[in-house]
């Protein structure tokens, strides 16, 4: 089954829709605002009518819920996990307005308390992933992080000020760069909603505040 999705499936989601829904199911998950976040399940195909639970490991990404996710994923469903791959809010088939990680903890809450109510699911998350994927296990533990019980993440940034202002000083061509070449993953919010907010807000605030996991005193400014 796996070596099907590899070779013929990994980087197309309908086609990935199109595959047993013992296997593969897509959800529209709901926010506390009513928001949905595409969303994609994998099962282990050696189980498929989830008689026994499992832990979940999320990831979800501005990037789209598949490429490098899904086939990442795949080795931890093969291991005993259910894979949970989600479209970041305000990308590709999510709703909601992108606005860089303001709702990532709220959104981790409420994507656990979806998944610890499937009946595959024993309660238990873990989240995984890098750089920009990284950053909603991060900001997962700003939510209520009690269903949280483990993360692997790499090359990923906790403190959206001092990623954007490293020791105060605007890391103008990285940040600019990004954020507009990621406009048509969020429907132009990045370049028309995002970056303005950034190069306007030199001083760490309660904007900053919302993205911030814990905040390194030597970026202060």
């Amino acid at each position: 089954v796996f070596d099907m999705i590899l070779r013929n499936h990994g980087l197309d989601e309908d086609k990935l829709s199109s595959l047993p829904p013992f296997i593969i199911s897509h959800h529209n998950v709901p926010m506390r605002d009513g928001v949905n976040i595409n969303t994609l399940v994998v099962r282990n195909p050696m189980d498929p009518f989830g008689l026994k639970k499992r832990p979940a490991v999320v990831t979800r990404s501005p990037y789209g819920t598949l490429g490098m996710n899904a086939l990442a994923l795949v080795f931890l469903v093969l291991n005993g996990y259910n894979a949970v791959i989600q479209d970041q809010r305000g990308t590709h088939k999510s709703e909601g307005i992108y606005d860089l990680w303001t709702k990532e903890g709220d959104d981790s809450t409420d994507v656990a308390e979806w998944v610890s109510s499937q009946r595959w699911s024993n309660g238990d998350i873990f989240y995984c992933g890098g750089s920009a994927d990284g950053v909603p296990g991060n900001m997962a533990v700003l939510g209520d992080p009690s269903r949280l019980k483990g993360e692997w993440l790499i090359w990923t940034a906790s403190n959206a000020h001092s990623f954007s202002y490293p020791q105060g000083v605007y890391r103008e061509s990285f940040v600019h760069g990004y954020l507009v070449s990621m406009a048509n993953d969020t429907r132009s919010s990045s370049n028309d909603l995002v970056l303005p907010q950034i190069e306007s807000k030199e001083s760490y605030d309660s904007w900053w505040a919302a993205k911030t996991m814990c905040r390194d005193r030597k970026s202060v400014v």
